[in-house]
């Protein structure tokens, strides 16, 4: 809970904001009076305070009375009489000024009504700012109105009239240079986008630090946009009110999460599923092994609207809860209480849509430019685009930007994010890409088709992706133009351009710049994603040419690919990381030698590092291309148009198996399907069901084309190859997938086959699958090798420990109501004794658990480890209580009550279900979440129970086998918890973490340990065989020590009762 110590989204917001965003200072001013030209209470208001100090000015002897200031009597400057000349000529030339004032703004408002120079209108507005100097001249009168003016009234006046010649020398030269309109016009929208980039940035922020705390992180809920379509199944909580969500008490979301999350533990449900380890917690003695409970997955909660999401009639729906989380609906109320206080919601505005309207009649312009032929009007146009481009990269970098590839991945293809001011860019020029092949012009195609990729050209310059992914694609649409087009020359030029325009930014702006040595190693990255996202382009390019049967397409847009980064070999030059480790290792140089080239080696193995990078992306675009077109030959065997697109694909790749294993072992996972969108190859507008099945053609190609590379060796050459094995293969080999599927139904009918394979190659089935069952072996060797010697992460252990003690810290609840309610808690930690046994965890568990990265996941094993230990110590301590309570019934619940001496003694203790079932039905209890109910922040509490006037506070605790008991305790006579020291004689300080003595020992690090165990085997270690096996057992596992040490002392007069319930 601290992490939100500020609770409201809005207040991490503004801090985040100030840390990420840097804006000069002298652009407060510049953002103050950015939209004074613009009718608004804050335009009035400024213009008001400016003329309020003429006002003062020109009435200075009358303020000066007023305030008693009769001493400054000297500075009154002589009055001028409202019946002298003098006034009467300022009057009449203020009036003059007045009208050619209002002449202006009769011309500004005849403009406004034509949509076709409307944008000229607000560049007249904003450059002359009329408005103000027509308020200004208005609030004028005023100062002449009320009673006499000194001479000082003549100021105003003539501030108004050079403020007036001022504003129609702006008006002038805007309406007669094109140019200076051109520009000032995309300094408008310019800065129009900006104030609608500004919301959108705390918008953005705002959800970026909510969601990253989604999702089984700090807070275990879901973000779920959609509707719940059986929503009997949930309970869902609707909000009271409808606009918008303008702030989120993280606080409470996070507490409701908890509290959900306790409640389906309760049931049986994990979050993430999982592992949960089954832990003996209790005095120090015999080892144990761990055995583990699977828990079942369940994270159906739900939240369902983030900041700045609209609430409507409609959409009203705030948090769905899974019902299978909840045994019973205790929890319901307090859950209800807290969705109230977690979302702040406020009436909505429309300023996103006035600034779309603006820069949708730029696009309007743009296409009536188009169908006039406007060339001249078109490059104008194409300039204002380039520059709104301009404007939000230039924003966005002030503000963290710009984004990394992955960033910008993740913005672009999440259903609810990406910038909303992009969007209206891509899609007026989407719009605008359409009207201009229509106009089949060849200079206006020109000029329109390389405008996104200019805004593409600029985003490389800026290092910002997501710009750059939002509009390279726009080569892809030349090509779809192209196929459609029936002039042939035409047809030609659209294709051309549409892989021309992405070489040449490629060589250009990437590789030339990745041959360069002045750049750092994020520069050099960020050029590389840059790099591969020309081949996701490529890809599409290839793919549409395949769909359309356009073999000739097909061959310029692969040759094109492969062309990319020709030049860029860094590995084969002669300054490689190889030549320079060998001057290293071999030439006598200097400390100052020796460092440079240390340095000059991790430059360079980035490099060659980004060399390899680019590689695999390029076999593995090839590969995903052929695996698809693949899948089409197989159901169309005898189609020679495929088998040209097949053939042609399929020779990219090397000669070898093993390069082409690896390959596939690099191209064989769901990351790199997502990464390069096969599996939307999957889905068509054709009213049909399809499964994905993309790894299944991945598995099937490599079969094909590894059977085509054996086709030609002997079987004896075969058996000597080592194939690179990974745990992906030996799950393929072990047939868990459809590999060795694909193998056998070669093997059994050949002849469907035959298509694509030869005999020799169909004969090299059971050799192949040799190979993959060595390579399996091979690596289930090297994985059990690596458990046994790999040494344990003392990073992971002491995030292990972090997690015991939080997790201890949050379920224990018996210490904490002795410490902070019964206020009869010591701690002694630094005092060492031995007078008291151990409690606490002794266990032998999976080592794996403590590795950095392993292929198993255990999810929250340190979390497990610490709500065991709470559990274990609050059982023991209720044991301890109940022991010497009275027993009693329930018919005598009251009464016993009425024993206690002082009332504000009583404290009640009901374990488990008893909770419920005793006070369910009372109407004397009030549960916490009741509102205008006292709290008390003590853990367990549950609420309070009246009884003669007085409140009682009942507490929720948990007992591992006893559900139905009750305690009545009196609090003056409960005694003492004393915390003692955990360390017996001889063990470190170092192994003392807080109150607990904490100790993780590898046994293959440990050899005292491993002969402690094999002398003196537990039974449990018996079992597993001989010495030696039993030797190889434990250098698999680790021995987990937590032992706390602690005293409750009774006092001679403690007083205490105890209640079983009876089964309904």
């Amino acid at each position: 809970m601290d992490k939100f110590r500020n609770k409201l989204l809005t207040q991490l917001i503004k801090t985040e904001r100030e840390k990420l965003c840097r804006f000069d200072t002298k652009n407060f001013f510049k953002t103050l009076f950015s939209e004074v030209y613009i009718p608004s209470f804050k335009s009035f208001f400024l213009t008001l305070i400016l003329l309020s100090i003429f006002f003062i000015l020109a009435h200075l002897g009358q303020v000066l009375a007023w305030f008693c200031f009769g001493k400054f009597s000297f500075i009154n400057l002589q009055r001028l009489s409202q019946e002298s000349n003098h006034y009467q000529n300022l009057i009449a030339i203020h009036a003059g000024i007045g009208a050619i004032i209002f002449a202006l703004v009769i011309f500004v408002a005849e403009s406004l009504r034509d949509d076709e120079v409307k944008d000229r209108a607000r560049v007249l507005l904003r450059e002359s700012y009329l408005f103000p100097l027509a308020v200004a001249e208005i609030l004028v009168f005023f100062i002449f109105i009320w009673g006499d003016v000194n001479f000082w009234s003549i100021l105003p006046v003539i501030a108004i009239g050079l403020f007036t010649i001022w504003s129609l020398s702006k008006i002038v030269l805007v309406l007669l240079s094109k140019y200076r309109f051109a520009q000032k016009r995309a300094e408008l929208l310019q800065e129009r986008l900006r104030q609608s980039i500004d919301l959108a940035i705390d918008e953005r922020i705002g959800n970026n630090i909510l969601l990253s705390n989604l999702d089984g992180k700090d807070i275990k809920l879901e973000y779920y946009p959609f509707s719940i379509d059986n929503e009997t199944d949930y309970y869902c909580f609707h909000a009271e009110k409808f606009g918008i969500i303008s702030d989120i008490d993280l606080q409470a979301l996070k507490k409701l999460a908890d509290i959900v999350d306790e409640e389906g533990q309760k049931s049986g449900f994990s979050f993430g599923g999982g592992e949960k380890p089954q832990v003996s917690v209790g005095e120090e003695g015999a080892v144990a092994e761990t055995e583990s409970k699977s828990l079942p997955k369940n994270n159906q909660r739900y939240l369902m609207k983030k900041f700045h999401d609209v609430v409507d009639e409609e959409h009203c729906v705030l948090i769905c809860l899974d019902k299978k989380l909840f045994k019973n609906a205790s929890k319901l109320e307090e859950i209800s209480n807290l969705v109230r206080s977690v979302f702040i919601i406020k009436p909505a505005d429309n300023f996103a849509e006035e600034v779309r309207y603006e820069i949708s009649g730029a696009k309007d312009q743009f296409i009536s430019a188009i169908e006039n032929k406007q060339l001249g009007k078109t490059e104008e146009l194409v300039s204002l685009y380039i520059k709104l481009a301009e404007g939000f990269l230039e924003y966005i970098t002030k503000c963290g930007g710009g984004y990394s590839a992955e960033q910008a991945r993740k913005e672009r293809h999440s259903l609810f994010a990406g910038w909303e001011q992009v969007r209206w860019l891509s899609s007026d020029i989407r719009d605008i890409f359409e009207k201009t092949m229509q106009s089949h012009d060849r200079e206006i195609i020109r000029n329109v088709a390389y405008l996104p990729i200019a805004i593409a050209r600029r985003a490389i310059e800026k290092q910002d992706h997501y710009l750059f992914q939002e509009f390279i694609w726009f080569a892809e649409f030349l090509y779809l133009f192209a196929i459609k087009e029936k002039d042939d020359d035409l047809k030609k030029f659209l294709i051309d351009q549409s892989w021309r325009y992405l070489k040449e930014i490629c060589d250009v702006y990437v590789e030339a710049k990745l041959r360069k040595s002045a750049l750092d190693k994020e520069e050099l990255e960020s050029l590389r994603d840059f790099g591969i996202h020309f081949f996701i382009i490529f890809q599409n390019l290839l793919k549409k040419a395949f769909d359309n049967r356009d073999i000739e397409s097909f061959e310029a847009f692969k040759s094109a690919v492969q062309k990319l980064f020709d030049h860029f070999k860094p590995s084969e030059s002669i300054r490689n990381a190889e030549d320079i480790k060998w001057r290293l290792e071999k030439m006598d140089l200097t400390g100052e030698q020796k460092s440079d080239l240390n340095a000059l080696l991790e430059k360079q193995k980035t490099i060659e590092s980004i060399e390899q990078d680019i590689k695999i992306k390029r076999s593995q675009m090839f590969f995903g291309l052929a695996s698809w077109i693949l899948d089409h030959f197989v159901s169309n065997k005898t189609d020679e148009v495929v088998r040209q697109f097949y053939n042609s694909v399929q020779s990219v790749f090397p000669s070898k198996i093993e390069d082409f294993t690896n390959i596939f072992l690099k191209t064989h996972s769901f990351d790199v399907e997502d990464f390069w969108g096969w599996s939307w190859w999957e889905i068509c507008a054709d009213g049909e069901v399809h499964s994905i099945q993309i790894l299944e053609k991945l598995e099937r190609f490599y079969a094909v084309k590894s059977l085509t590379l054996l086709a030609g060796k002997t079987v004896e050459e075969i058996r000597k190859i080592e194939l690179p094995h990974t745990r992906d293969l030996a799950y393929l080999a072990e047939g868990t997938r459809d590999l060795i599927k694909v193998l056998d139904d070669i093997k059994t009918n050949p002849d469907n086959w035959k298509f694509v394979l030869n005999e020799n190659a169909v004969d090299k089935v059971d050799v192949f699958k040799e190979l993959l069952v060595k390579a399996k072996e091979a690596q289930e060797q090297e994985e059990v090798k690596l458990k046994k010697e790999q040494v344990i992460s003392q990073k992971r252990i002491q995030e292990f420990k972090k997690e015991v003690l939080k997790s201890f810290y949050e379920c224990a609840k018996l210490r904490n109501i002795f410490k902070n309610y019964f206020d009869a808690y010591e701690n002694k930690t630094k005092e060492k004794t031995d007078k008291k046994d151990r409690f606490g965890i002794n266990i032998v568990d999976d080592k794996a658990v403590f590795f950095d990265k392993w292929h198993v996941s255990y999810v929250d094993w340190g979390k497990n480890y610490g709500r065991d230990l709470a559990s274990g110590e609050d059982s023991y301590l209720l044991d301890d209580i109940a022991k010497d309570c009275k027993e009693i019934t329930r018919e005598e619940f009251n009464t016993t009550l009425a024993k206690i001496e002082n009332t504000d003694d009583i404290v009640i203790f009901a374990t488990n279900i008893a909770f419920w079932r005793f006070f369910e039905t009372s109407k004397n209890f009030k549960p916490k979440w009741h509102r205008d109910i006292k709290q008390l922040e003590i853990k367990g509490f549950g609420g309070w129970y009246e009884f003669n006037g007085k409140s009682i506070p009942v507490f929720e605790t948990y007992h591992r086998k006893i559900d139905k008991q009750i305690l009545i305790l009196n609090k003056s006579k409960v005694g003492q918890l004393t915390q003692l020291s955990p360390l017996n004689e001889g063990e470190k300080e170092e192994s003392l973490e807080d109150i607990f003595y904490m100790d993780v020992q590898a046994f293959s690090e440990n050899t005292e340990l491993m002969e402690e165990f094999i002398k003196k085997p537990p039974e449990w270690l018996q079992k597993i065989g001989d010495e030696q096996k039993q030797r190889e057992h434990l250098r698999e596992r680790v021995r987990i020590q937590i032992f706390e040490r602690f005293e409750y002392k009774k006092p001679k007069d403690f007083e205490g009762y105890k209640l079983f319930l009876k089964e309904d």
